[in-house]
């Protein structure tokens, strides 16, 4: 009977070896441990530098006044005599007559100090025959003669002679008369060339000038007046082919080269 038990209880125990699983294999051996962590540094806080005192502000920067500038803006006209006209001198930046050498250091209104005498101021007394002058003188269009003492006016077109009368009229002149040969010149200056209508009318029974001066004069070329071409009552002068001579033609022709009018009236 014990015998029994052992052989069952060694096949159990054999049964048991047998299903056990084997053993884990055993660890490596340790290594060498990791070095410790090493600290990190911590950063240092900046160290800001103590507050500087406040600079007091800069004064403005005072600029030079621009004299100059500054009287010419104002009341001034002038800084030295140099800029004053003739006769006159720098006072305070004004130009004022120059009296000083004159007795008692002053002259009447309109006159000027010279080598110690009261004088007319020339500027003034210039400006005034001027400005005299251009009124005694001819308005636009019209050129003054002064040797003749009379307006002129050429109107460069083409016309016969009433139209060409007309437009002197409407001017407030007439076809110009032509009293010398010195006009005669002066007229074919103010042309310049080409031919042009007069004031002179001939018939066989009448010559006269259309603004009534007496006739004194005449400058017919060669074998004129000729009357040619019928009704040839009226005057112009060519001044391109004959020098200013003269020639009868109808007064109602419009001739192919344009015949210009030349007006004239008293200044």
């Amino acid at each position: 009977m014990l015998a029994l038990l052992l052989l069952c209880f060694s096949a159990d125990f054999s049964l048991q070896q047998q299903q056990l699983p084997p053993p884990p294999p055993p660890p490596p051996p340790p290594g060498p441990l990791p070095p410790p962590p090493q600290p990190q540094p911590q950063p240092q806080p900046q160290q800001q530098p103590p507050p500087q005192p406040a600079l007091p502000p800069l004064p403005p920067v005072q600029q030079q006044p621009d004299y100059e500038n500054l009287l010419r803006d104002t009341i001034a006209d002038c800084l030295s005599d140099y800029q004053c006209r003739v006769f006159e001198h720098c006072v305070v930046g004004k130009c004022i007559r120059d009296t000083r050498a004159c007795p008692g250091g002053t002259c009447p209104a309109g006159m000027v100090c010279v080598a110690g005498r009261c004088l007319p101021d020339p500027l003034i007394a210039t400006t005034e025959s001027i400005l005299g002058r251009l009124k005694e003188e001819c308005p636009s269009p019209w050129t003054f003669s002064q040797q003749f003492n009379a307006c002129y006016y050429v109107g460069r077109g083409s016309y016969n002679f009433f139209t060409a009368s007309a437009e002197c009229r409407r001017l407030g002149g007439t076809v110009a008369s032509i009293g010398s040969s010195e006009e005669m010149t002066y007229v074919n200056g103010l042309v310049g060339s080409g031919a042009y209508w007069i004031g002179y009318h001939h018939t066989r029974f009448s010559s006269n000038w259309e603004d009534g001066s007496p006739v004194g004069f005449t400058n017919y070329r060669r074998g004129q007046p000729d009357g040619c071409c019928g009704g040839a009552g009226c005057t112009l002068v060519n001044y391109r082919s004959n020098l200013g001579e003269w020639d009868d033609a109808g007064c109602h022709v419009i001739w192919r080269t344009p015949t210009y009018a030349v007006c004239k009236k008293p200044r």
